[in-house]
């Protein structure tokens, strides 16, 4: 059985579209935010924004809701 942890794991891809650090690990999260200070095309690359359009827009979200409902109908 795998255990999941709750909260933001099942939305950020580590290095992709964010970063994914240890709980309560302040020295990982002002390494990572230092980076993203650093290099800003990565920052830009990563970018909110372009990201929610891009995975998170209605026509997707709508198409998602639909596909669970889909499934919960077949049940």
């Amino acid at each position: 059985m795998t255990t999941r942890r709750p909260g933001c794991i099942d939305v950020i891809r580590d290095g992709w579209n964010g970063f994914v650090v240890p709980p309560r690990s302040v020295r990982d999260l002002a390494d990572r935010i230092l980076e993203l200070l650093r290099d800003r095309d990565k920052a830009h690359a990563m970018g909110g924004r372009a990201l929610a359009r891009r995975e998170y827009n209605l026509e997707i979200t709508v198409e998602r809701y639909k596909a669970v409902y889909d499934e919960l109908v077949k049940c």
